[in-house]
């Protein structure tokens, strides 16, 4: 139960990451903090060398399902951002009622 609230948190806090990454300008360096949340998120649920894997896995996909959705409306990009990186917290916050 523990490794799937970690994975969705990876996996929102990625995507949150991948989007401030396409804002651009200064809003690129927000892109460190749920970047770093999703490295956290991977690596505490499998360990070194398979976390690192997952959050590669996790940016490649954030990033091509992005491409997609926010081509046509790059003005989205923040807004979805924000929406992403809160959504991530939730399964954290579970987690962390739940013990």
């Amino acid at each position: 139960m523990v490794d799937a609230m970690l994975s969705l948190a990876a996996l929102c806090f990625c995507v949150s990451a991948v989007a401030w990454m396409g804002v651009g300008g200064r809003a690129r360096w927000l892109a460190a903090a749920p970047g770093l949340a999703s490295l956290g998120c991977c690596v505490g649920g499998f360990g070194w060398v398979a976390g690192l894997l997952v959050l590669l896995v996790l940016a490649m996909t954030a990033a091509s399902v992005l491409v997609l959705v926010l081509s046509p409306r790059p003005s989205r990009a923040r807004a979805f951002a924000w929406v992403s990186g809160v959504v991530g917290l939730v399964p954290v916050a579970l987690m962390g009622l739940g013990r």
